[in-house]
Parts: C-alpha cells; sequence; structure tokens
C-alpha cells in the first residue's frame, strides 16, 4: 500500500500478492480506505485505489487499512 496527499487530494494505491487475493482482495481494502478518506475506492482483487478530498484524513485511512486486512485475514 503506498499513500500520498497534495494539493487537497488523497491517493492510496493497494496491491495484494496473487496467493491472498481470495482471502483480502484489495478492491475490499480500498472501499474502506476510500471510505475513511471521505472519498471512494475500488478496482481488482490484486490492485484497487482509493481517493479523498481532506488530507488530514491519510493518516486515520491508512489505519483504517491495517485493520480490514487483519478482519479479513481472520475471517471476520
Amino acid at each position: 500500500m503506498v499513500g500520498s496527499s497534495g494539493d487537497g487530494k488523497t491517493s492510496v494505491v493497494t496491491a495484494v500478492t496473487p496467493d491472498l487475493t481470495d482471502r483480502v482482495p484489495a478492491s475490499k481494502i480500498a472501499s474502506r480506505v476510500g471510505k475513511a478518506l471521505g472519498g471512494s475506492g475500488g478496482g481488482r482483487a490484486d490492485l484497487a485505489q482509493a481517493g479523498g478530498k481532506d488530507e488530514k484524513l491519510l493518516p486515520g485511512a491508512l489505519k483504517e487499512a491495517e485493520a480490514a486486512v487483519r478482519e479479513l485475514l481472520a475471517g471476520a
């Protein structure tokens, strides 16, 4: 996962290795990150992106990504 912000916009790209796409789809992570950014997110199981318009939300969105991965791995 890579996140960046500038000019009032925030972007996050999530990639997942092929052996984990069934358990941890990048699209599900990006969807949650997008909501945390006040925007949206989506994509494929192996590569997805999210974005928002409030740079201050990026740290919280990255924590949301970590929570999403933990929940998906735990089968929640």
